[in-house]
């Protein structure tokens, strides 16, 4: 089984943010599963938490649309 989470982990590093944040959650509540928790009540987190999260979240979609408009300014450049 941890062979599995290793794996599972590895290619999540290839996600985007997004994507990253829901694989952990799903994992998350598959281990609480696994240990004999209630998934939704072992994944419950503290409003501090939640701020944090959503400000981390809206810091990487920030920094991703920096990155995309960068990418597509140097495009325009190029094209003349």
């Amino acid at each position: 089984m941890a062979r599995d989470y290793d794996s599972i982990l590895q290619q999540a590093l290839e996600l985007d943010a997004v994507d990253r944040a829901k694989l952990v959650h799903a994992l998350a509540q598959s281990l609480a599963e696994e240990a004999g928790l209630d998934p939704e009540e072992a994944l419950d987190l503290r409003e501090e938490t939640r701020d944090r999260l959503d400000e981390n979240l809206a810091k990487s979609r920030a920094i991703t649309d920096a990155r995309i408009e960068a990418a597509l300014e140097r495009a325009r450049k190029r094209r003349g």
